[in-house]
């Protein structure tokens, strides 16, 4: 898995919330739970609709607050470095729709602990490979 596949699965997940909840964008973002910078983020508009200004801090997501205006669904792994969250422009969300969007939410919290973690794997094979001595 590549970063342009991380991209588009980013993409495909923002399409599957759009379709969950009637609303003109969504927002998914993964931000890093030690030092709350954002590592991906992706909108997605419905057509005809105008780029959104979501003025949501990763502290605030990270740490379960909420915000005015907008729901917000959020993975609550503890033992994780990452959080990805679902900012959606709306007051409150349904019962079936908040249970809906957290399976997106995981799921993607899943895909990129998957993505990283081969990452990683490669980087330390690699690694390895240069320091040993034949």
């Amino acid at each position: 898995m590549n970063k342009g596949e991380i991209r588009e699965i980013l993409s495909l997940a923002a399409r599957n919330a759009l379709r969950i909840v009637n609303t003109e964008w969504v927002l998914i973002r993964i931000v890093n739970q030690n030092s709350f910078k954002t590592i991906a983020e992706h909108y997605e508009l419905r057509a005809g609709c105008t780029y959104p200004h979501a003025n949501a801090s990763n502290r605030v997501l990270v740490e379960g607050e909420t915000i005015e205006g907008f729901s917000i669904v959020c993975s609550r792994k503890e033992n994780l470095t990452v959080n990805v969250a679902c900012i959606i422009p709306v007051n409150a969300l349904g019962r079936e729709e908040k249970l809906l969007i957290g399976a997106v939410v995981c799921q993607l919290e899943m895909l990129f602990i998957l993505f990283t973690s081969q990452y990683l794997q490669k980087l330390y094979h690699d690694s390895n490979l240069q320091n040993e001595t034949f």
